[in-house]
């Protein structure tokens, strides 16, 4: 396998990632960067009449990559190895409603139907009159599969990146999975917080973020490449509120992210690392059940993340699958 050749930017961005997450973050307090609007200079995008954090790369004649993060409540931090797409693809990374760096909301606008919307709006400002391809990763690949089920005429290639579950699963089936969530009570139910209180529960959360014992999948990666800081500022409400919509420890996971998706005849890349120990054979097969035609890959040497753990493989694979006009079955 070829590869992947890094760009200069790119390059220069995971440089100034690593150095940040060095020299600014620890155990103790971090540091977090105000968000929009505080910080007028970020780079940004208003859709769905709402600010987003956004960072675009390449050539928008190019094709269209929309890339998902998760958490919920994460940043596209730890993605943003997939710039390196932008020879080829103009990729599309974004904040989420309440994470990263894009504003704070109170808890009845963070719900999955809200993100959801964001993410058609984003489509549509982006698709440049051609279907996208979408890549997301857990909580993202998730939101992911529930767009194609949407809205399968928008969409060419999908990846999928260790979705903890894409069906409504009972309660007794998803215990390991809380390795893959972080559950908190940072917010305490509260449907409001000023700026400060927000800044608080943000640090609050990315302590926990990297804590090996609140938040097991951390160990799950590779520590040759390991760098602390994966995101730039968790969002805590988003991730409490959304994380209790999702998933109930007595119920199970609540929503299905497979609905209308037997609509969407194109096939799907289900991505997964090697050091993971929940997405086991079977995990990945149940998983596979849910679509409609589907293709496995894992990649050597990474943990739950994938893409700084081997950026090179987890890019060359993606962009084989994009390739691959195989994959498509609708035109």
């Amino acid at each position: 396998m070829q590869k992947e050749q890094f760009h200069p930017i790119t390059h220069l961005l995971l440089v100034l990632v690593f150095v940040a997450s060095m020299s600014a973050c620890n155990h103790e307090k971090a540091s977090l960067p105000d968000t929009l609007p505080e910080n007028e200079g970020l780079p940004h995008a208003t859709i769905n009449r709402k600010l987003f954090h956004v960072e675009t790369f390449g050539d928008p004649a190019n094709p269209t990559v929309i890339v998902i993060h998760g958490g919920p409540g994460w940043d596209y931090t730890y993605m943003l190895p997939l710039a390196n797409l932008s020879d080829r693809y103009f990729v599309v990374f974004y904040d989420q409603s309440g994470c990263g760096l894009s504003p704070r909301y109170d808890a009845n606008q963070l719900t999955v139907a809200n993100a959801l919307e964001d993410l058609h709006q984003i489509v549509l400002r982006y698709h440049h009159k051609r279907r996208v391809n979408l890549i997301g990763h857990g909580y993202g690949a998730m939101l992911a599969s529930a767009y194609v089920g949407q809205h399968p005429e928008r969409v060419a290639y999908t990846v999928l990146v260790e979705p903890v579950a894409l069906g409504s699963t009972p309660s007794r089936q998803t215990t390991p999975a809380a390795s893959n969530l972080v559950f908190t009570n940072l917010v305490q139910g509260a449907s409001h917080l000023s700026p400060e209180d927000h800044l608080k529960a943000d640090g609050e959360l990315m302590e926990r973020l990297l804590n090996p014992k609140q938040f097991p999948a951390i160990a799950a990666r590779n520590n040759t490449l390991r760098t602390d800081q994966f995101v730039t500022r968790p969002g805590a409400m988003a991730s409490e509120v959304i994380t209790q919509q999702l998933y109930d420890p007595q119920q199970g996971f609540l929503i299905d992210f497979t609905l209308g998706n037997q609509r969407f005849k194109n096939t799907i890349l289900l991505l997964f690392s090697a050091q993971n120990p929940y997405f086991t054979p079977e995990k990945k097969q149940a998983l596979q059940q849910h679509l409609q035609r589907s293709l496995v890959k894992t990649i050597p040497e990474t943990g739950y993340f994938i893409f700084s753990d081997n950026p090179s493989a987890t890019v060359t694979t993606i962009r084989e699958y994009f390739n691959d006009t195989g994959m498509i079955h609708t035109f």
